[in-house]
């Protein structure tokens, strides 16, 4: 992951970016669904958690891993994260440490970039605010310079989408079907459809609006691109993109 930090670095100065400030996607896995013991265990059913940091600008290189287990293999209760991290085991939390805290195992994550290779976050897509939270606090406690910009993941706003259509009893009602097992059907196909519409295929491609929006320039008034200033580098490689190709002749720099 050193190596792949190095490369993001590097990718930074060759588009003209600062070479410490990235864009991320983070979010995390369990060995068991944090939510499935709910009315059943006062426990978290998972034991084991990985936190990951990719990097948003190069082919999905993941930058940093925070791994977080329960589990010590020695058979020992451990009563908190210092005597966890003292054992010579598994573990390096205790069984009381709330194991879906994103928000601390982030922060620690984006400080473990902050000191060892000075990265600082700019773009955060995370599935929830959490990650957010963290790089903005780091910005508020002087530790960052970098104040971090939220985005949220499409795949899980759409899930939320999705949920929001299929709870509503009243739209039940309008739907279609001579029983109420069909109208349920026909409402679940309705919020699959109405979500891929209004969000996976609308909200957040500037790659594809800008280059329709650079196509019109350069067929209109023949005009094209040199100096590009944007948040991050969808809006450069659409017009990177129209040199490849032909349609322009000006090689684009990005700001």
């Amino acid at each position: 992951m050193a190596d792949y930090r190095k490369v993001v670095k590097e990718f930074n100065c060759m588009i003209g970016n600062k070479t410490n400030i990235i864009d991320i996607q983070c979010d995390s896995s369990y060995n068991n669904a944090i939510n499935s013991g709910v009315g059943k265990t006062p426990f978290q059913p998972a034991t084991q958690r990985t936190h990951i940091l990719v990097d948003d600008t190069t082919p999905e290189k993941v930058i940093n891993i925070t791994k977080k287990n329960k589990v010590c293999m020695l058979g020992k209760m451990h009563a908190s994260d210092d005597e966890a991290k003292l054992c010579q085991c598994t573990a390096n939390i205790s069984l009381q440490t709330n194991i879906g805290d994103e928000y601390t195992f982030c922060k620690e994550g984006l400080l473990h970039l902050k000191k060892t290779d000075n990265l600082e976050v700019r773009n955060i897509t995370d599935p929830d605010t959490a990650s957010y939270r963290a790089s903005l606090d780091l910005r508020r406690e002087g530790i960052t310079e970098t104040v971090p910009v939220n985005h949220i993941d499409t795949r899980h706003l759409a899930q939320n989408h999705r949920k929001f259509i299929k709870g509503q009893s009243k739209l039940l009602d309008l739907m279609p079907g001579r029983t109420k097992k069909l109208r349920e059907k026909m409402q679940n196909n309705f919020a699959l459809d109405l979500t891929n519409i209004s969000l996976q295929t609308n909200i957040g491609d500037e790659y594809t609006f800008c280059k329709e929006g650079l196509l019109h320039l350069k067929k209109t008034d023949n005009l094209e691109v040199r100096n590009i200033t944007d948040p991050d580098t969808a809006s450069y490689r659409a017009s990177l993109d129209l040199k490849r190709e032909g349609i322009t002749e000006t090689v684009p720099v990005n700001h």
